[in-house]
């Protein structure tokens, strides 16, 4: 797919989970395409990423009035909260027990599909591999874990176990084995320089760059806190850059969303007629973070 419309396609779904979600749940493409290009993409490069959408069955048009609206289908709803769940903070004075979950599973080859969703929703919840079918945890998932095992029906192929690391190594070897937290540490570098270096402050900056510049921050925040297990702080390295890139995500957030939800809800207004009751920002913002 066209790097691009991956672009375009991931700024949509950012747009729809964080503005259009919490108000009506439907938007017009004229509506979106103002919103869109603060963003610098093309009418045209709009369109086809709605298209592609559309093809993907994740959105679905119809008419209200002399409107045609655009909306998330079911499976859009659900593929959406799987992966525009909340961001979470940075919690890392949580105390180790010293304990690890194992988990073992082996599903047959004939359920490639099952299983390879199954890795990722344990990726999910903080699970490294150790090694092929065998994911490694410091926290107690047993619940979640469960779940997922009943959600699937693969009772027969999965196995918990709490434990104690007895090897010879000893646990930074452990986890640097399983999590590539210093390439993840790289990339936390880089937000924080992007998003510390050459700010215009937030009061000088206007609505419509309110609203691009929250956008493109939750998407390049988003991936990286995707990849974060957040380990305990026993576990982490002394140069760990994760709660200070913690930090600025959320404090651009909160900085950045009265002008940010202001231009939306000007252009919802200047191309539609019907006024819609919004939630309030911070009730929004508290309903996602």
């Amino acid at each position: 797919m066209d790097g691009t419309i991956m672009k375009i396609r991931s700024a949509f779904l950012t747009v729809f989970s964080e503005y259009i979600y919490p108000d009506d749940g439907k938007i017009t493409m004229s509506e979106l395409i103002a919103l869109l290009r603060t963003l610098n993409y093309t009418d045209e490069a709009i369109k086809s990423a709605i298209f592609r959408l559309r093809q993907q069955r994740m959105i679905f048009s119809f008419k209200a009035g002399d409107k045609t609206y655009y909306s998330f289908t079911e499976e859009g709803i659900e593929k959406l909260k799987e992966g525009y769940t909340p961001i979470p903070q940075q919690k890392e004075d949580t105390i180790w027990s010293g304990q690890w979950q194992l988990l073992i599973y082996s599903l047959p080859e004939k359920e490639r599909p099952l299983r390879d969703q199954f890795r990722k929703e344990i990726s999910c919840l903080g699970f490294g591999q150790l090694t092929p079918g065998s994911w490694i945890s410091p926290y107690d998932c047993y619940d979640q874990v469960q779940k997922l095992v009943k959600k699937y029906k693969i009772e027969d192929y999965v196995q918990i176990f709490n434990s104690t690391h007895l090897g010879t190594k000893n646990k930074e070897f452990l986890v640097s084995q399983v999590w590539d937290l210093q390439d993840l540490n790289v990339k936390y570098h880089s937000f924080i320089q992007k998003f510390t270096s050459n700010c215009i402050p937030h009061t000088e900056i206007t609505e419509a760059t309110s609203f691009a510049q929250r956008v493109l921050l939750i998407n390049e925040y988003r991936p990286l806190v995707q990849l974060d297990p957040f380990l305990p702080c026993d576990l982490l390295p002394k140069s760990w850059l994760g709660k200070q890139a913690s930090a600025i995500f959320h404090n651009h957030y909160e900085l950045l969303a009265g002008k940010s939800f202001q231009y939306y809800r000007n252009v919802r207004l200047q191309l539609d007629s019907v006024m819609r009751a919004l939630p309030t920002i911070s009730e929004t913002a508290n309903m996602r973070y």
